[in-house]
């Protein structure tokens, strides 16, 4: 009995661990459309510790196009909160950059809105039946974990009825949950939801989807 208890420490400290580590893989961000009507989403992104004051920032580019950008003009409504929820300060140190304060070693929790009323190839577009989002947009990471994983919950209206992207649906986690595999992947990964129509097919091995809107 003693031995197996000597090393059963070290098997549940790995356990541990390792889930500790799964858990705190990367950001994760819930985009819900309640304001379609008023051409907005909210998102609220979640960002495991890490060893010093969260810096965020929101890309001034998107993939295949060589001009430099300014999303972040249309992100407005900035809050943060610790895992308790508990409100933190967050300033914005550039035009396209935020510090939360006081987050060093501490879970935070990210909320902002997105105006959406320009529908083109690297811009966002909302309304009451419709929503695309390019990524570069949309979500604002941390260089810290720009490697890492990044997930996405799509939290869509009852009467919405498809969803199409190139992301990976994780569907143990939920019918709208996808993951990238890091930030340039979600970037890369247009998101189209609303009543549309999809038309599933493959080029070798390899899913398409042609979405009719």
């Amino acid at each position: 009995m003693r031995t197996f208890l000597k090393l059963s420490f070290p098997v549940l400290t790995l356990i541990c661990s390792a889930l500790l580590r799964a858990e705190d893989t990367g950001p994760s961000y819930q985009v819900d459309f309640a304001q379609t009507a008023q051409h907005y989403v909210s998102v609220t992104a979640k960002f495991p510790p890490q060893g010093e004051d969260l810096q965020l920032f929101i890309p001034v580019w998107t993939p295949g196009s060589y001009l430099v950008r300014e999303y972040a003009q249309h992100i407005d409504s900035v809050q943060a909160y610790d895992e308790d929820s508990k409100p933190m300060v967050v300033t914005k140190v550039s035009k396209n950059r935020w510090k939360v304060h006081d987050s060093a070693n501490r879970r935070v929790r990210f909320e902002y809105r997105v105006y959406c009323n320009e529908l083109s190839v690297r811009t966002n577009f909302v309304d009451k039946s419709l929503a695309v989002l390019n990524g570069a947009a949309t979500f604002v990471s941390s260089e810290a974990f720009t490697d890492r994983e990044h997930h996405v919950e799509l939290l869509l209206p009852n009467e919405w009825k498809q969803a199409a992207t190139a992301l990976a649906n994780r569907v143990d986690k939920g019918p709208r949950v996808y993951v990238a595999d890091d930030f340039n992947h979600l970037v890369d990964s247009p998101i189209v939801a609303g009543n549309v129509e999809l038309f599933p097919f493959k080029v070798g091995d390899v899913p398409h989807f042609l979405v009719n809107v």
